[in-house]
């Protein structure tokens, strides 16, 4: 294999095997040495002027990686930044194309297998030093959720990030603030409501509106710590403490996943409200066939 210079050596490995003809001719390498690397199969073209150091296939952040370059300066945007944030786990991030922002005003022709998006102020938003350089997760968030293609996936997305701790719905807050274009400026503020009053999940943000809200029940407190019948800590997702009564609902938060079933459990008495609803009942619009049970 033929070395490279120090420096360039060190670039690449820091971005995953992944370099641009500029870098390199920036690192003291000449326009021939590359075309012989090339030519060689020690480097892969991925997209006009960058390449990648073998000839097996990329893995995601090699891809991202040769993405950001392609359309430098650039970040990864939107799904993307989310998956560089959170990791491969979520299927729903998983896409076939890498999306990267860059700055508004700039005419970039988008490579294949590339989605560019303009954003105004990108570098108020943008994480230039991570590795690839990435959207700020609270901008990325926003804009996914607001171009989601239901409402409801659209709370999936906020409830995960604020329930997974990524974020808080005041730091969403503050981007969304400097974000005027917004589809769902007010969903979004009132999905953040319900986030910042313990709703962690769709479903719970469902069950809140479409049972409490609509049938008048009383305010139940969400995420409550418990205990398991072994003494270990544990969160009950709905618990009417003067009533002696749990609701457990089946699903967490997901923009794919659709709202499930609720589990109704009652250790004391509790009598419903004029409006004929009973703890069994729709949580969601579709059948949730909430079950009741005496411990």
């Amino acid at each position: 294999m033929t070395p490279l210079p120090p420096a360039l050596r060190e670039l690449v490995d820091l971005q995953d095997g992944v370099v641009a003809r500029r870098q390199a001719l920036a690192a003291g390498m000449t326009s021939t040495a590359v075309e012989r690397l090339v030519r060689r199969r020690e480097w892969v073209a991925v997209h006009p002027g960058v390449y990648v150091t073998h000839t097996g296939p990329l893995s995601w952040l090699q891809r991202a990686w040769a993405a950001v370059l392609a359309c430098w300066p650039a970040v990864l945007d939107a799904h993307s930044a989310l998956r560089a944030a959170e990791g491969p786990g979520r299927s729903e991030l998983s896409e076939d194309v890498v999306r990267v922002a860059v700055e508004r005003g700039r005419h970039v022709a988008a490579p294949d297998g590339v989605v560019v998006r303009r954003v105004a102020r990108l570098d108020d938003l943008a994480l230039w030093r991570r590795h690839p350089p990435v959207l700020r997760y609270e901008a990325a968030v926003l804009h996914v959720a607001d171009r989601a293609a239901t409402e409801m996936a659209a709370v999936g997305w906020l409830a995960e990030a604020c329930g997974g701790r990524r974020t808080t719905a005041h730091r969403l807050r503050q981007a969304m603030s400097a974000s005027p274009r917004m589809h769902r400026r007010l969903l979004i503020d009132q999905i953040l409501d319900d986030v910042e009053a313990g709703t962690c999940s769709v479903l719970e943000r469902a069950y809140r509106r479409r049972v409490e809200r609509a049938h008048g029940l009383p305010r139940g407190v969400l995420q409550a710590p418990a205990r398991d019948r072994a003494g270990r800590p544990m969160l009950r997702d709905v618990l009417y403490p003067r009533h002696g009564l749990v609701v457990e609902l089946d699903g967490r938060a997901s923009s794919t996943r659709r709202p499930g079933r609720a589990t109704v459990t009652s250790s004391g008495t509790w009598t419903p409200p004029s409006t004929g609803c009973a703890p069994s009942g729709s949580a969601t619009g579709r059948s949730c066939r909430a079950r009741a049970r005496r411990r």
